[in-house]
């Protein structure tokens, strides 16, 4: 993560104007995903994820659409657990609400980490695989039986994958 927790909405629109303008979108690819601390600090007081105001002042949904224009899909970051890496809120216990948030602002991809507090543990238990998997279920109902827009669900579980395509899209083996 280049931006790490400084980035922004021009940092993200940049990087979309620059795929189109170096040829990398010519060159086959297509996802400008944002990374930890996209998100406030709080959830929203009806338990919602929302975008840092001051880093990102037009929101999740308007980033997505400027993504969109220059023909690119768009991403972001969530974590399995009670706090993101940077801190941040996490998805544990609100995968069907995070979901359902993302594909309101028309995700394209998630891209869910392994870290923070978790109380269902980091080993693959079964409340850990269901946590997971539930995130996946979500994704499918909002996306794309929900909005028609499927989202690419990315795990990254610290070397403990749970790759399955019942589960996710992709797993990514080891840490940042």
């Amino acid at each position: 993560n280049h931006f790490g927790c400084a980035v922004t909405e021009q940092d993200i629109k940049n990087t979309a104007d620059a795929f189109v303008a170096t040829g990398m979108k010519a060159a086959g690819y297509t996802y400008v995903n944002v990374d930890d601390c996209w998100m406030a600090i709080n959830r929203t007081v009806d338990g919602k994820l929302t975008h840092d105001p001051v880093r990102f002042p037009s929101g999740m949904k308007a980033l997505a659409h400027y993504v969109h224009e220059r023909g690119l899909k768009f991403g972001v970051y969530s974590a399995r657990c009670g706090h993101t890496c940077q801190g941040r809120p996490g998805s544990q216990d609100n995968e069907w609400t995070d979901a359902q948030t993302f594909a309101s602002w028309d995700v394209d991809y998630l891209k869910y980490d392994n870290c923070g507090s978790c109380k269902y543990g980091y080993s693959n238990t079964p409340a850990k695989i269901m946590q997971v998997t539930r995130m996946g279920d979500a994704l499918r109902r909002w996306g794309a039986e929900g909005t028609g827009r499927p989202i690419f669900y990315s795990t990254e579980m610290g070397g403990e994958q749970l790759f399955n395509a019942d589960i996710c899209n992709s797993a990514r083996e080891g840490s940042d």
